[in-house]
């Protein structure tokens, strides 16, 4: 999982001795994906068993997730 912000959000960015708030979110995201895991992966079967079902495929079977989430900073060019 991936959380994107551009550099000129706010909530990158702290002052000295502080976090940033996205430092909490991230940590927020981390705690329920690591207390919904089991649901996640239980979702996520279901979702590619019927996608399989439908679209005549053979995907592979999810048995884990990754728990931890990461922060994407992007600046776009002119």
């Amino acid at each position: 999982m991936f959380e994107a912000k551009h550099f000129s959000n706010g909530e990158v960015w702290a002052q000295e001795g502080h976090k940033p708030r996205v430092v909490s979110q991230i940590e927020g995201y981390n705690d329920l994906i690591k207390s919904q895991a089991t649901r996640i992966v239980a979702d996520y079967t279901l979702y590619i068993e019927k996608l399989d079902e439908t679209l005549h495929l053979s995907l592979p079977a999810q048995t884990k997730v990754d728990q931890e989430c990461r922060l994407f900073v992007f600046r776009l060019r002119p």
